[in-house]
């Protein structure tokens, strides 16, 4: 579960409001998720995942409103 001080830095992250050091700190984080998706990505194609995995992906969905977030800031990025 996300706590509530990482909820209130994405979302200073976002309004570009970090200093420089929590903006790596929140940028550290994120590549951590992205290596975990990867990871449970893999997982799941092979046919290893743990059979509850399915409820804990389905719970880490986004919705169309973060999806959108997320498509700008890797074009930002890009």
């Amino acid at each position: 579960m996300m706590s509530e001080r990482f909820k209130q830095l994405l979302k200073d992250y976002e309004d570009d409001k970090l200093s420089a050091e929590e903006r790596a700190e929140v940028e550290q984080e994120l590549k951590k998720l992205e290596a975990y998706q990867t990871y449970m990505d893999e997982m799941l194609e092979k046919g290893n995942a743990p059979a509850d995995l399915g409820v804990l992906r389905s719970s880490m969905e986004l919705n169309p409103k973060q999806a959108r977030k997320l498509m700008k800031r890797g074009k930002r990025k890009a």
